[in-house]
Formats: C-alpha cells, sequence, structure tokens
C-alpha cells in the first residue's frame, strides 16, 4: 500500500487489527478522505466510518451491527458515532 503519510498509515494499521480482531474480512479500505474513512467488509457492507476518532469502538459496534442485520448486504453508516451516541444506521442494498 502507497500511504501520502504516516497518519494514514497508523489509521490503516488500527483499523485491520480492529477489524480482525472482530473477525470481520477485509475487503478495502479507503483513507483517501480523512474526514470519511470507508471499509469494505465481508464482501456485502460498505461502511463509512467517518473521521478516524473511536475507530476500535466504531468497529466493534459495526461487528454487533452486522450479526444483527443477517445475510443483508448494504451500506452501514458510523460517521456520527461517538460513546455518548452510539448511532449507526444501515441501508440494504438489493443487486
Amino acid at each position: 500500500a502507497v500511504y501520502k503519510n504516516s497518519t494514514e498509515e497508523d489509521i490503516v494499521n488500527t483499523l485491520i487489527t480492529a477489524l480482525n480482531n472482530e473477525k470481520l474480512n477485509i475487503d478495502e479500505i479507503d483513507v483517501s478522505d480523512m474526514l470519511s474513512i470507508t471499509v469494505k467488509v465481508n464482501g456485502k457492507y460498505v461502511v463509512n466510518l467517518g473521521k478516524s476518532e473511536y475507530s476500535k469502538e466504531k468497529i466493534a459496534h459495526l461487528a454487533t451491527m452486522i450479526e444483527k442485520i443477517g445475510d443483508r448486504g448494504g451500506n452501514i453508516n458510523l460517521s456520527m458515532w461517538t460513546p455518548d451516541d452510539k448511532q449507526g444506521t444501515f441501508v440494504e442494498v438489493t443487486s
């Protein structure tokens, strides 16, 4: 991977560790927009994490959401998630 700076690399490494800890399969991590970091996981979810703050907690929340979503694929938005406002939305995308 090619990084613009060490911050990007640190964020990617943090995300990889968090996703692996939650046993989520990583398809893609996009940090080209640091205000809208996205990950694609398990072959069927596109996840907007927003900024890098609380990324480990967001990934833990994501794993819980995916368990509840079941077999449906789609877009998950965790960009507004904070420890005080554990907000996540799922929008199903059918092919």
